[in-house]
C-alpha cells in the first residue's frame, strides 16, 4: 500500500478510518474483528475506544456491499498471467467510474479519464494523483470527504496496492539520485562541458610535392555559469594545433578549406569570455574576449552550424555566411524580438572592437583599432522558412576581411586576407548579405547565403568580393544523431582583378556518424577549383578528412 493511502487511513476520524480499513481489508480476504485493534484510538485510561460488536457489524455490512459489486476478472482474481486486454480499465468498469467521480469532485487525474480504455499503470497514476489531493483535505477537515468516498478510496487502494507501492519506490530512487547529484555535482551555479576533436587530414589530389598528411587536435573545457537562472557567463579554455591540409600546386595553402577547429599551438589558454543576459523580451551579449557575431545573431544555418565546430559542417565556409566572420573580439551585441508569429521576427545590432581592444598602443584600443558594426533584420514567414538581411561595416587596420577580429584570415582566397599571407591588406569594408534556411521536412534542411563586399586596401585600391553557397542537410540518416551534409559555393573571392581567377568554387560532402551520445566520427571530402584564385591551377585540389569528436 502506498504511503499516501496509509496517511489517509491514519488521518481519518475513528468511525471513518475503521470503515475505510474494513472495506479495504474485506475486499482482499475475510476480516477478523481484532484487525481493527491496530488503528483504533485509545482512550484516556489506555483502553480501546472501539466496540468489537460494532466493528463486527461494520465488517458484515462491508462484506455484503462488496459481494454486490461485479467480481474481478478471473485472471486478476487468481493472480494468473494477464493479457494486455485484461489489464485495461474501461469506461463502465466500477474502478474507472469510481475514480472518474472522485476526479470530477477533487479535480485530479481528469486528463487520463477521457472516455477511453487505459492501462493499469495509467489508472494508478491517476489514483495516486487523487490520493495526493484528498490527503490534505482529510488533514484539515475530514467531514468534506463522505463515507462513500472513503470506502471507494479504500477499495481502490487495496486493489492497486502493488502498483502504488511501485510509485513510492520510484520516487525514493529519484530522491536518492537527486541527493547524490547534489552532493557530487561540480557546482550549483556552473556546468562543466568538454569537447575533444582529433582529425586526420590530407591533400588527395592537386597537392604540391612534399605535402604530407597531418593529424591535428583541439581540446576545450567550457564553464557555463548562471547567477539568476536566466543569464549565462561563458568561460572557455582551449588548446589546439590544427594547421592546414598542406600546400597546393602553384601556391601555398590558404583559408578556403580551413576546418572549424584549425589553429593554435597546443598551449592552453583562455579562448572565450562572454556574458549574456535578458532585458525584457530581448537579450544582451557582452563579448569580453573572442566574441563573434554568430554568438548573438541568428545565422539562419540550421544543422550545418553547431556552434562548437565538432558536429556540423567540416569547413568554416560551409557552416555559415562568411559575413558573420567580418570582425569580432570585444564588444556588445543585442537581439531584439519584434513580436511573435509575425513576418518580421527580430533585429540584431552590435559593435565589436578587434582582439587588440585591450592595447593602448597607437592603432589599437576599443575605438581606435580594428572594429566592426553589424545590423541585421530577421524574417520568419513560416515555421519552415526564415531569412535575414545583414550589413557589416568594418575597419581592418591592414588586416584581412573575414578575420573574427584578429586581423588574419578565417575563410577566403589569399587575395582577401592580410598582406602577411599574400593579400593586399585592407583598411575598410562594407558587406551586404542574405542568409536563409528552409526546412521542407524533418529529414531535409536547405541553407543558402550570398554576400557582396566592397573594400579598400591599404594601397587605396578598390576590391569587389563575392561569396555565396547552398547547403543540404539530411539529419537522422541511418539513426538519430547522424547528419549527412553537402555544400557547394564560392569562398570570398576578388572579382575585379584580371590577374586573378574570377571564381574559386568549393564543393563539400560529409557524413557525421553518431557512435554514441559522446562520440561521433565524420569523414568528409572537399574539392576546390582554382585554389588561391590562380588562373593556371585549373586541376583544382581534392582534400580528405576524418574528424572524431568526443563530448562530455
Amino acid at each position: 500500500m502506498s504511503r499516501i493511502a496509509q496517511k489517509i487511513l491514519f488521518t481519518l476520524p475513528t468511525a471513518g478510518a475503521a470503515s475505510l480499513l474494513v472495506a479495504m481489508t474485506a475486499f482482499a480476504e475475510p476480516l477478523a474483528v481484532n484487525k481493527l485493534v491496530d488503528i483504533s484510538p485509545i482512550d484516556a485510561n489506555g483502553s480501546l475506544s472501539i466496540d468489537p460488536k460494532k466493528a463486527e457489524t461494520k465488517v458484515k455490512v462491508a462484506e455484503s456491499s462488496i459481494k454486490a459489486e461485479a467480481p474481478l476478472a478471473p485472471a486478476v482474481a487468481k493472480n494468473e498471467a494477464i493479457s494486455p486486454d485484461a489489464i485495461e480499465i474501461k469506461p463502465g468498469d466500477w474502478q474507472y467510474d469510481a475514480l472518474k467521480s472522485l476526479a470530477t469532485k477533487y479535480d485530479c487525474s481528469s486528463d487520463s479519464l477521457s472516455g477511453q480504455a487505459i492501462s493499469r499503470d495509467t489508472f494508478v497514476d491517476g489514483l495516486n494523483s487523487c490520493l495526493k489531493k484528498v490527503e490534505p483535505i482529510l488533514a484539515k477537515n475530514s467531514d468534506r470527504v463522505s463515507a462513500e468516498e472513503l470506502d471507494t478510496l479504500g477499495r481502490l487502494t487495496q486493489e492497486f496496492r502493488a502498483e502504488l507501492s511501485n510509485i513510492d519506490t520510484r520516487v525514493e530512487k529519484v530522491q536518492q539520485r537527486t541527493a547524490l547529484a547534489q552532493t557530487s555535482q561540480f557546482s550549483t551555479t556552473t556546468k562543466l562541458k568538454g569537447e575533444v576533436i582529433v582529425g586526420f587530414n590530407t591533400v588527395l589530389a592537386g597537392g604540391a610535392p612534399g605535402s604530407n598528411a597531418t593529424v591535428a587536435n583541439r581540446a576545450r573545457l567550457l564553464l557555463e555559469s548562471t547567477f539568476n537562472g536566466k543569464d549565462r557567463l561563458f568561460t572557455r579554455l582551449t588548446a589546439n594545433n590544427g594547421g592546414d591540409y598542406g600546400n597546393f600546386k602553384n601556391g601555398p595553402s590558404n583559408s578556403e578549406a580551413n576546418q572549424t577547429y584549425f589553429g593554435g599551438n597546443n598551449a592552453v589558454g583562455l579562448d572565450w569570455l562572454a556574458y549574456q543576459f535578458p532585458i525584457g523580451s530581448g537579450s544582451v551579449y557582452v563579448g569580453a574576449y573572442n566574441g563573434i557575431h554568430s554568438d548573438y545573431a541568428e545565422t539562419h544555418s540550421t544543422y550545418l552550424q553547431d556552434f562548437t565546430g565538432g558536429s556540423g559542417a567540416i569547413s568554416f565556409l560551409a557552416e555559415e555566411n562568411p559575413i558573420y566572420k567580418v570582425g569580432g573580439g570585444t564588444g556588445v551585441g543585442v537581439a531584439i524580438p519584434l513580436g511573435s508569429g509575425g513576418f518580421l521576427d527580430s533585429v540584431n545590432l552590435s559593435y565589436f572592437a578587434g582582439t587588440t581592444a585591450n592595447s593602448p598602443a597607437n592603432g589599437n584600443g576599443f575605438l581606435a583599432g580594428r572594429n566592426s558594426y553589424l545590423a541585421q533584420v530577421n524574417f520568419k514567414p513560416s515555421d519552415k522558412f526564415d531569412f535575414g538581411l545583414t550589413y557589416v561595416n568594418a575597419y581592418h587596420n591592414g588586416g584581412g576581411i573575414y578575420d573574427f577580429g584578429g586581423g588574419g584570415a578565417v575563410v577566403g582566397s589569399l587575395a582577401t586576407g592580410p598582406a602577411s599571407i599574400g593579400g593586399p591588406g585592407y583598411n575598410n569594408s562594407n558587406s551586404y548579405g542574405l542568409s536563409a534556411s528552409f526546412k521542407p521536412s524533418d529529414s531535409l534542411n536547405i541553407n543558402g547565403y550570398i554576400t557582396k563586399t566592397s573594400a579598400t586596401t591599404v594601397a587605396n585600391a578598390n576590391r569587389d568580393i563575392l561569396t555565396y553557397g547552398i547547403g543540404l542537410a539530411f539529419p537522422k540518416v541511418g539513426q538519430p544523431g547522424n547528419l549527412l551534409g553537402f555544400f557547394i559555393g564560392q569562398a570570398p573571392t576578388v572579382t575585379n582583378d584580371a590577374a586573378l581567377a574570377s571564381s574559386a568554387y568549393h564543393l563539400e560532402g560529409f557524413y557525421k556518424y553518431k557512435v554514441n551520445d559522446n562520440i561521433s566520427i565524420t569523414p568528409g571530402l572537399i574539392y576546390l577549383t582554382n585554389p588561391n584564385q590562380v588562373l593556371t591551377n585549373s586541376t583544382g585540389a581534392l582534400l580528405g578528412t576524418v574528424r572524431t569528436t568526443f563530448t562530455f
